[in-house]
């Protein structure tokens, strides 16, 4: 049996550089298949929500977000539908 996933959503949780929230924000907000970013208060500093079509889609969309400058560290939640 084969099961067709329509798409994939997965969270980021970010942390980063002090003083660096809103410009890492305003650049993941550029990225295709981010559908919605905050800032939030606590052990992270932002979170993202992602959907694509692939689970390679989701690799390309989490390396162009690690790769902005003044993220630290960050890690990611697949759901499963």
């Amino acid at each position: 049996m084969v099961f067709q996933v329509a798409s994939v959503t997965a969270y980021m949780l970010i942390s980063v550089s002090i003083s660096t929230e809103y410009d890492v924000l305003e650049k993941i907000k550029r990225i295709k298949g981010v559908e919605e970013a905050y800032i939030v208060y606590g052990s992270w500093d932002i979170l993202v929500k992602i959907e694509v079509d692939q689970m390679k889609d989701l690799s390309k969309v989490v390396t162009d977000i690690r790769r902005i400058e003044g993220i630290e560290l960050s890690e990611t939640l697949v759901c499963q539908v």
